[in-house]
C-alpha cells in the first residue's frame, strides 16, 4: 500500500492533507452510516428511488475511498473527489426540490460544500507530492521509492545478460517483481532500501540505486549499491545517484559509514566506487572468487538492527 510505504517520504503540505481527507471521509462515513441505521435518509419518498439507493450505496462507497487512498493515493482522491461532487450535487437536488432554495444554506450543506471545495482547491498538491515523493534530488537525478509500475524498465537491466554479469545469473521477470516488493518492505521497516532513479529533465528511468543491508564477509553492513540502464551509462549517473543515496541516509538516519562490495575483475562497479570518495578496506575469498570491499568512512556509526536482507550476490 502507498501511505504505509511511502509516508515517509511525502512532503509535509501532502502529509497534511492526506490525513485532513482521511479523517473527512472518516466522519462522513459515520455520518452515513448513521442515516443507514437510522433509516432517516434513505426512505425519501417525493425523489426518484435512485436518489435513496445512491445515499444508501455511499455508505459503502466512503469507506471505499480511504482504502483507495491508502493503497494509492492518487486513484483515491480521485474517487473521494467524484463521490463527494456527486454527493453535493444530489443534495443540492433534493433540498431545492423537497424545501426551496432558502435552506441550501443549512449546517449540513455547507459542510459538504466546504469540503468539496476544500478538497479541490488542495487536490492537486496532493496529487503532485504523492506521484513525486522525492527521496532525494540531484542536479541531474531525483531519487523516489520503486514501484509496482517500475517492473518492466528495471526488468530491462535485471534480465539483461550483460548488465549482471558479474551476478550469479540474470533475474526472471519474477524474480525482478519480488525485487520490487522486497525494497518497498525495506522502506517500511528501515526507511531506506533500492530507489527508483529518474532523469529530472526528461522523467525517463535510469536504474535503481541506494543503501540495503548486506552479509559482506560475515558482517551484515550498509552497502550502497545501483544498477543502470544501458542506454544511460557513461554519464556518471550511477556516482550522482549513490551520492545522494549516501547523503540522505547519513541525514536521515545517521549512517555515515557505507560499504560497497564486488568482485575484484569487476572494474566498471569500482570505479564507481572510487568516485564516491570510497577506498579498499579488504578483499576476501567467497566460493572461490575474491571479493573486495570498499569503504566511505565518516562518523562511525552503527547499521540499523535486523538481518541482511538479500543472499550473496543480490541487493
Amino acid at each position: 500500500m502507498q501511505v504505509p510505504t511511502e509516508w515517509r517520504y511525502f512532503s509535509r503540505p501532502a502529509k497534511a492533507l492526506i490525513a485532513l481527507y482521511v479523517l473527512a471521509y472518516l466522519v462522513a462515513t459515520s455520518t452515513h452510516s448513521l442515516d443507514l441505521i437510522t433509516r432517516g435518509m434513505y426512505r425519501v419518498a417525493s425523489v426518484p428511488n435512485w436518489i435513496n439507493w445512491f445515499w444508501f450505496c455511499l455508505t459503502f462507497l466512503d469507506p471505499l475511498a480511504v482504502l483507495v487512498l491508502l493503497a494509492r493515493v492518487p486513484a483515491g482522491i480521485v474517487l473521494m473527489l467524484g463521490i463527494i461532487y456527486a454527493d453535493v450535487a444530489i443534495n443540492a437536488f433534493v433540498t431545492l426540490r423537497l424545501a426551496g432554495p432558502e435552506h441550501l444554506l443549512d449546517f449540513f450543506f455547507l459542510c459538504q460544500s466546504g469540503f468539496l471545495l476544500f478538497i479541490s482547491a488542495t487536490c492537486a498538491v496532493a496529487l503532485k507530492a504523492s506521484l513525486r515523493p522525492w527521496v532525494a534530488k540531484t542536479e541531474r537525478l531525483c531519487l523516489r521509492p520503486l514501484r509496482p509500475g517500475d517492473l518492466r524498465p528495471l526488468a530491462r537491466v535485471l534480465t539483461d545478460p550483460e548488465s549482471m554479469a558479474w551476478y550469479p545469473s540474470p533475474l526472471t521477470l519474477a524474480q525482478t517483481r519480488n525485487w520490487i516488493r522486497r525494497n518497498r518492505a525495506r522502506y517500511r521497516k528501515y526507511g531506506f532500501g533500492l530507489w527508483a532513479v529518474i532523469h529530472r529533465e526528461t522523467g525517463m528511468f535510469v536504474g535503481d540505486c541506494g543503501v540495503t543491508l548486506q552479509t559482506i564477509d560475515g558482517e551484515v553492513l550498509p552497502e550502497v549499491g545501483w544498477h543502470t540502464l544501458p542506454e544511460w551509462r557513461g554519464r556518471g549517473f550511477a556516482p550522482e545517484a549513490g551520492a545522494a543515496a549516501i547523503g540522505y541516509c547519513a541525514a536521515r538516519f545517521g549512517i555515515r559509514t557505507v560499504y560497497s562490495y564486488c568482485e575484484e575483475g569487476n572494474l566498471p562497479s569500482r570505479r564507481v566506487m572510487e568516485k564516491l570518495g570510497m577506498e579498499i578496506v579488504k578483499t576476501y575469498e567467497e566460493k572461490g572468487k575474491t571479493k573486495v570491499v570498499y569503504r566511505r568512512q565518516g562518523t562511525p556509526t552503527a547499521a540499523p538492527e535486523g538481518e541482511a536482507e538479500a543472499r550473496k550476490g543480490e541487493r
